[in-house]
């Protein structure tokens, strides 16, 4: 006779499904009250920690190289108004209200997309595709980069709903010429910029023909993203579908009156499972074909 946990089998086939999805960025912490050290993730004691999971990959790293070798792959942490906000540069931002409210908030407030680019400067990070607000709305973040005599996160305000600006220092933008553009680009990059502002100081596009060639320009560079590809990664599957499938399937298998309907209830599962590779396998070709490499775009391996 054989006997299966049912309860093993859901949560191997959880995280067996969660490590094909390449979730992108965990984001854990204990609670506390106005700690802006609170976020330090813990591992190997029993704290109790709340998990945060990002809807989407962040996009490759671009931008100025300066930020990148300095801050790519680190968190900072502060707490505000009785909100502790974690910036993760080229990842995600985060917010957790301090309270013991049952419904204090918690959540993603954008995940890392690509700079804004006015003339020839790197104005600010934006980040989208947070958690769900008031509705089918994302949250978004526009983090302002600003020097500062050590990193620490200054402001955060929310000036429309769901909206939400940051402000951060750090002695890593202190030489402003890093914020300028046209060096970053490739020698046949800046051809190509020196011709779009030539036709436009002679008249021969307009405006709106000068936007649309820069962005295309500064798309082909890597240092803006196509509207198509981000399209296709706001609608790839979520960990929240993976989940909500799993646990539906789940739901009705909680207990077996026979070892066939237990076997009945795992061949449902791994089938979920398979389906679920299936599409990551798909979205990876996907991206491949569309030039990105795995460790600009595709890290399945943290």
């Amino acid at each position: 006779m054989i006997f299966i946990n049912t309860n093993q089998i859901f949560c191997v086939t959880i995280i067996s499904t969660f490590i094909q999805c390449g979730i992108i960025k965990i984001v854990e912490e204990p609670f506390s009250f106005n700690n802006p050290n609170a976020g330090s993730i813990r591992r190997g004691d029993q704290t109790s920690e709340e998990v945060l999971i990002t809807r989407v990959k962040p996009q490759r790293l671009s931008g100025p190289y300066y930020l990148i070798e300095n801050l790519a792959g680190k968190c900072f942490s502060n707490v505000l108004n009785n909100y502790k906000y974690e910036f993760c540069p080229f990842a995600n931002v985060t917010q957790r209200e301090q309270s013991y409210k049952w419904n204090a908030f918690r959540g993603v407030l954008g995940v890392w997309k690509e700079w804004n680019i006015e003339n020839n400067t790197f104005k600010y990070m934006h980040m989208v595709h947070g958690d769900m607000c008031a509705g089918s709305l994302d949250r978004e973040i526009k983090v302002n980069i600003t020097c500062g005599e050590v990193n620490s996160i200054l402001h955060v305000k929310e000036p429309s709903m769901c909206r939400y600006e940051m402000t951060f220092q750090t002695p890593f933008a202190c030489p402003e010429d890093i914020f300028y553009v046209y060096p970053m680009l490739t020698s046949e990059g800046q051809a190509r910029w020196n011709n779009i502002e030539q036709a436009y100081a002679d008249n021969e596009i307009t405006f709106k023909g000068y936007s649309n060639k820069r962005k295309n320009l500064f798309i082909y560079e890597g240092l803006l993203v196509d509207d198509v590809l981000e399209s296709e990664r706001k609608n790839q599957p979520t960990v929240s579908d993976v989940e909500n499938n799993l646990t539906t399937i789940a739901s009705n298998i909680t207990s077996f009156e026979s070892n066939a309907q237990c076997m009945k209830a795992y061949q449902e599962l791994s089938s979920e499972v398979t389906r679920l590779r299936i599409i990551i396998a798909n979205l990876t070709a996907k991206l491949i074909s569309n030039n990105l490499t795995n460790n600009e775009t595709i890290n399945f391996a943290n």
